[in-house]
């Protein structure tokens, strides 16, 4: 995940403000927010593999071949 991690850092929190927009508002500590905030980590790792594999490093191997 180290590769990944600088896509994570990017997409973390669009993802838990995303996702707190499309829910309820509650104020109380329950299951079902331990179970959206797997989720949520489950969708930010998700994109951030995604970043890296179609963003960073088809841009890595572009920029060795053009110095």
């Amino acid at each position: 995940m180290g590769l990944w991690s600088y896509g994570f850092y990017l997409l973390h929190c669009i993802v838990l403000v995303v996702t707190n927009r499309l829910r309820p508002e509650t104020h109380t500590l329950s299951w079902s927010n331990v179970a959206i905030g797997a989720l949520d980590l489950t969708i930010a790792v998700a994109l951030s593999w995604a970043a890296y594999q179609l963003v960073e490093r088809p841009a890595e191997r572009w920029l060795r071949r053009h110095p």
